[in-house]
């Protein structure tokens, strides 16, 4: 197998991802994407209709092991997702959402490990952040 994709559409309690609202997911240092691939892994923000790539102001389309995302202190990786940049977040780990519209993300790992081809292995849930400021 050379690939596998996963969607998700919704987050942890179930709910549609929303651009007007700011999502994390954070990879544990033990289970970090790069880790679960031969080749490469990446993370794209599509429309709900045709799974089209999302246009944004930031011209920013996609977070990989290409993108320089930068680890938290303890190793762990954690993504934002929201229509602005959540301050105090490094850019490298921000995909930009529509504001106000619904979405849904593509995670993609090429040369994926026995583990990912086997489905015991899922990405984390996409936890909604209210303490974050709201995206506009």
């Amino acid at each position: 197998m050379s690939h596998v994709y996963f969607t998700a559409m919704k987050d942890a309690r179930g709910e549609l991802l929303n651009g007007s609202t700011t999502y994390t997911v954070t990879f544990p240092k033990n289970r970090l994407p790069s880790e679960l691939t031969k080749y490469f892994w990446s993370i794209v923000a599509v429309d709900t209709k045709d799974f089209k790539v999302i246009p944004n102001p930031a011209n920013k389309f996609i977070i990989n092991n290409q993108t320089g995302v930068k680890p938290n202190s303890d190793g762990s990786v954690t993504l934002y997702f929201s229509s602005k940049l959540p301050e105090g977040v490094p850019q490298e780990n921000w995909m930009p959402t529509p504001a106000g519209a619904n979405y849904n993300l593509t995670f993609r790992f090429y040369g994926p490990t026995k583990e990912l081809q086997d489905g015991r292995y899922y990405p984390p849930a996409l936890v909604k952040q209210p303490s974050l400021a709201k995206a506009d």
